[in-house]
């Protein structure tokens, strides 16, 4: 029988292999990247060539930057519809739905929202998710890094994909992050002081401060840890800064909750980077800027014309400047000096352009964002808003995974961080234990729960139209779940619908008011009558007189 594996916490060596072997099952990944990035992010295009000091960003190969407009409008779309730090966009729930209809308790999620909400948007959280965006729709991949910060309470850091390295766990969810990159080593012993590493402490010595070293910064699950201890070597995720080169461990340190939110636009199961919209029109962005520069060059020749001229005649050299005065020899015929017709169409090339431009702005996603831009013919509200949603409802599985990679981790860190700095009201004792979720109610969120509300109208039209014929159908709508229902899908603020106790309340005091209307009516109704028969009374005996 096979001994059973021992579990133990990666020792400095240990970390270095394992970085090393993601790093070559990376490696056809890499130079995809490289392209994406010179087509799509040319400021981020150094995935496998090292950027040198004063070198500028390489636009070298572009021509037309729709490709890069594209992506921004792409990413600026989905910080605006999905996290727009304007309007809050998510909600704190409870698993247990009986506790979620009281209203205290409603309360008291509401204002742990508001504290969140208000910890992000005091924070960099806007540029780094932005960031993200950017990211996962050019390389599929994006990451993001919550860590406790004294000033901001919380600091976020879109980690760079050309320094990663990823595992994942058996849910096929990234459970250990390698990041490895380069520290001058000034830089190295400004951050780990005389723990920086011998090579770099030699290297200031030596005063060689611009020297790079490698280092490689390790989270994963801690494998072994006493679990009632509170210090940095016994959390639940370790946090290891190794030097690549002499594999000696110079920093070791914990997190509570895994920091590193690992998002990825599409997914196949067998992979652990993703797949972007940038992947599928790559060929259009290479079509793209070929046809370009064949416009470019077809547009010059037509403007500033070749020229023919005789093998003799002329005295060089030609000046073709503009006023330029060029000598001949009387012989040579007056109609020498020709300029070549070279029959291009500029029509046709920026005609074959704007088509592929329309086909990368399509699997970009800006038609979908820009719901206003293609719109050709007066249409209606209703009719904008039913296009915007269904457009948005494409957008489904990639918000759901965002969702569930980046914004459930990350905002549940925060949660967890803002509620050990007792930034909270008081807990109430009854959500002790409970289970605590994230709901989402920005505008992309909404529109794939917006079928739900169109069941509902539908239901109550339909139930309107039976009525006329069969009035008692109404017993069965109940109204005011109905409302509550309602609120919760359009994810409405707690504090404008009354909870089921102000209503009976109201209610009562309602039919209070109309009972005693009716009351004082029938009163005064009574008196007039008794006055009518009483007239009455008096006409038949003045009569009989």
């Amino acid at each position: 029988m096979a001994d059973k594996i021992k579990l133990k916490n990666p020792s400095g060596e240990d970390i270095v292999k394992k970085a090393k072997i993601l790093k070559n099952n990376r490696s056809n990944w890499e130079s995809y990247w490289q392209e994406i990035g010179d087509n799509f992010m040319p400021r981020k295009s150094f995935i496998i060539r090292n950027r040198t000091e004063g070198e500028r960003l390489d636009f070298t190969r572009i021509f037309d930057s729709t490709p890069v407009r594209a992506l921004n409008t792409m990413a600026a779309g989905f910080h605006s519809w999905l996290t727009n730090p304007a309007s809050k966009w998510f909600q704190i729930v409870l698993s247990n739905k009986r506790l979620m209809e009281r209203r205290d308790i409603k309360g008291w999620l509401s204002d742990v929202e508001d504290e969140i909400f208000l910890t992000l948007n005091g924070s960099n959280w806007d540029e780094t998710i932005q960031e993200f965006y950017v990211g996962s729709g050019a390389f599929g991949t994006g990451f993001v890094m919550t860590e406790e910060d004294l000033r901001e309470r919380v600091r976020f850091t879109a980690l760079p994909i050309s320094e990663m390295l990823i595992l994942e766990n058996v849910r096929r969810k990234v459970n250990e992050v390698y990041r490895a990159f380069e520290y001058q080593a000034h830089q190295a012993v400004e951050r780990f002081g005389n723990k920086a590493g011998e090579e770099a402490i030699k290297a200031v010595a030596a005063k060689k401060f611009e020297q790079k070293i490698e280092y490689i910064h390790a989270i994963f699950p801690r494998h072994v840890r006493e679990v009632g201890k509170r210090d940095k070597q016994n959390m639940p995720v370790a946090s290891v800064w190794v030097v690549k080169k002499t594999q000696e461990i110079i920093s070791e340190g914990g997190f509570m909750e895994f920091p590193v939110a690992t998002g990825r636009f599409n997914k196949r199961v067998s992979e652990p980077w993703g797949f972007s919209p940038a992947m599928d029109s790559l060929p259009d962005a290479r079509m793209l800027q070929a046809q370009s520069r064949i416009l470019i060059r077809a547009a010059q020749k037509i403007v500033d014309p070749p020229v023919m001229l005789p093998s003799t005649g002329f005295l060089l050299p030609l000046n073709l400047n503009a006023s330029g005065i060029n000598y001949r020899s009387i012989q040579t015929d007056k109609d020498a000096f020709q300029t070549i017709k070279t029959g291009g169409d500029i029509r046709l090339g920026r005609d074959e352009i704007n088509e592929t431009k329309e086909a990368i702005n399509m699997g970009m996603f800006v038609r979908l964002f820009q719901a206003f831009g293609p719109i050709t013919k007066q249409m209606t509200v209703p009719e904008v808003q039913a296009r915007i949603r269904e457009g948005m409802a494409l957008l489904g599985p990639v918000v759901g995974r965002f969702q569930q990679e980046i914004l459930d981790p990350t905002i549940i860190r925060v949660f967890m961080i803002l509620f050990r700095a007792g930034a909270f009201p008081p807990i109430p004792d009854i959500l002790r234990g409970q289970q605590f979720n994230v709901r989402y109610i920005s505008p992309l969120a909404k529109a794939q729960r917006e079928t739900e509300i169109s069941a509902i109208l539908r239901t109550l039209q339909t139930a309107g139209e039976i009525a006329l014929i069969i009035p008692e159908v109404k017993d069965k709508i109940n109204a005011d779940k109905t409302i509550d229902i309602i609120a919760d899908v359009m994810g409405a603020p707690v504090e404008i619908i009354r909870s089921d106790e102000d209503v009976i309340i109201l209610r009562e005091n309602r039919a209070q008011a109309e009972q005693a209307i009716a009351q004082a009516e029938s009163i005064a109704n009574l008196g007039k009558t008794a006055k009518d028969i009483s007239q009455s009374e008096k006409n038949l005996a003045e009569a009989a007189k």
